[in-house]
């Protein structure tokens, strides 16, 4: 989104970011790691609405600016987390 709106600073922009790991639920594995995964990627979903610099609001604001980004890809890193989904 904030590449977005530095290409449209004129622009409004939504976010969403929606997670199902609990889906992967299976009721008969109480194993600590299916208990320890379950906990700590359970299913969530956020948003954010987000304006360009250049956008005027109909009423003045003041809220959270992005003042930075960044990306990393860090190589070799495919199987460090991973599923092994199949039929039960």
């Amino acid at each position: 989104v904030n590449d977005y709106l530095r290409g449209f600073p004129d622009h409004v922009a939504v976010l969403l970011s929606v997670e199902l790991c609990s889906l992967t639920l299976q009721p008969d594995d109480t194993s600590i790691p299916a208990l320890i995964g379950l906990c700590l990627f359970g299913g969530g979903a956020v948003a954010v609405v987000a304006a360009g610099a250049q956008r005027s609001p109909s009423t003045p604001r003041q809220g959270p600016r992005v003042v930075a980004t960044r990306s990393r890809l860090l190589p070799d890193t495919v199987d460090v987390m991973g599923w092994n989904v199949g039929s039960t």
